[in-house]
């Protein structure tokens, strides 16, 4: 399957070095290179939606691109060393770490770039010197989804990744609250996959495994793991009378009809304003925070749950109150 994926990244870098439909002058080269997730493609999910945006990207704006599914940390963190020596040739770079897993080693060793490379590092909580970072704020999308729970079951569960990633507490935090809008009491069950800070993202069979245990307690089980999620959607789609679920980071109201929402990350969007940026302004720097206020972060109901459509967009109002709150905390 990665060799595939690989031969995969390949055709797409050839489409996206294609002069057709450029209209930037020729003196001007601009190249990005990408580290994707060690977990690979094929989650439909985060990196599907990154690998998405990337592609429009570079149909719009006709850069060079190299792109690297690395296996491990490690092996990420040696392209973006080898992007480093890369000496200057005129060419304008910019190096994506296209997932929160290169962070830790990012904070330890802070780029100190000459003019023309520009580093942007997805998913931080806070800025690193020297790097381009941003973080999407999901507490008010799962807020609002807390609020559309409450009204369908009595219990609920949340399937995290690992109980090390900050960013996770604000899923768990934000659906919470809105469980427990309306009923202080609302029963809430929390379960780590792992307890690294990387750890999690990649099982999807132990979280089918997990899933008959948590019909058995809840009527809603909210996974936020990755790759992971996998276990639990393929769970509701085989046994469609049990547990209700959500899709988070993309729409994923077609993978399961147990699914009644999904909080969705327009990585798209992301992607292809940072990279319009960077070509007009030739780098980019400081961190940014996105939340529900945002065009980058929607709450989609699955077609069955349309009725709601109306108290969504009032939940919303409160949600994005709650989560601006919830930041000045943190």
């Amino acid at each position: 399957m990665r060799t595939f994926l690989m031969g995969l990244l390949l055709l797409l870098c050839a489409a996206c070095s294609s002069d057709d439909g450029v209209t930037e002058e020729a003196a001007v080269v601009r190249e990005v290179e990408v580290a994707f997730s060690p977990v690979g493609f094929g989650d439909a999910g985060y990196n599907d939606a990154i690998l998405y945006g990337i592609q429009l990207s570079c149909k719009s704006h006709g850069f060079r691109l190299r792109m690297h599914c690395p296996q491990t940390v490690e092996e990420g963190w040696e392209v973006y060393q080898s992007w480093c020596a890369r000496p200057d040739d005129g060419t304008e770079r910019l190096f994506v770490f296209a997932a929160p897993e290169y962070e830790q080693r990012l904070r330890q060793s802070p780029p100190s770039l000459p003019a023309g490379k520009t580093v942007l590092q997805f998913e931080t909580d806070a800025a690193i010197p020297g790097a381009a970072t941003l973080s999407l704020e999901m507490y008010g999308a799962a807020y609002s989804l807390g609020r559309l729970v409450s009204q369908l079951v009595t219990s609920a569960a949340v399937v995290a990744a690992n109980s090390v990633d900050p960013s996770l507490r604000h899923w768990t935090d934000g659906f919470r609250d809105g469980l427990r809008e309306e009923n202080a009491g609302f029963p809430l069950e929390v379960l780590y996959l792992s307890e690294q800070a990387v750890g999690g993202y990649d099982e999807a069979v132990e979280c089918y495994r997990l899933a008959y245990s948590l019909y058995q307690q809840h009527g809603f089980v909210l996974p936020v793991a990755g790759g992971s999620n996998q276990g639990i959607l393929q769970y509701t789609r085989e046994h469609p009378d049990g547990i209700y679920t959500a899709g988070t980071d993309s729409d994923m109201s077609a993978y399961s009809t147990q699914v009644v929402a999904s909080l969705v990350k327009r990585m798209d969007r992301i992607i292809e304003d940072y990279f319009a940026r960077w070509q007009a302004e030739g780098g980019l720097e400081g961190h940014e925070r996105y939340g529900l206020a945002s065009d980058y972060v929607e709450v989609q109901l699955s077609e069955r749950y349309g009725s709601f459509a109306q108290r969504l967009e009032e939940w919303k109002k409160q949600a994005i109150i709650k989560e601006e709150a919830y930041g000045k905390n943190q």
